[in-house]
């Protein structure tokens, strides 16, 4: 995955929550470092994944659980 992807996947993620329950999202994993460091910085290998563990976070713990779910639901584990 490459941050393109990676961004694309935040955008999509954030597009079947469609709500306004989103504080920002949490990008668990390898993937993570995607967002902190520039592609060119990273070992071939920091990009090998093509998978992105994505949470949500809303104003209480109830919402970040709903839109968790929700997402699960829609877009896979």
């Amino acid at each position: 995955m490459n941050q393109e992807q990676l961004w694309h996947a935040i955008r999509a993620s954030c597009s079947i929550l469609t709500t306004d329950d989103i504080d920002h999202v949490i990008i668990i994993g390898s993937q993570s470092i995607l967002g902190t460091y520039a592609e060119t910085d990273l070992p071939w290998a920091a990009t090998v994944s093509q998978e992105v563990d994505i949470l949500p976070q809303g104003a209480t713990s109830e919402d970040t659980e709903r839109m968790a779910n929700m997402l699960s639901g829609v877009a896979g584990e």
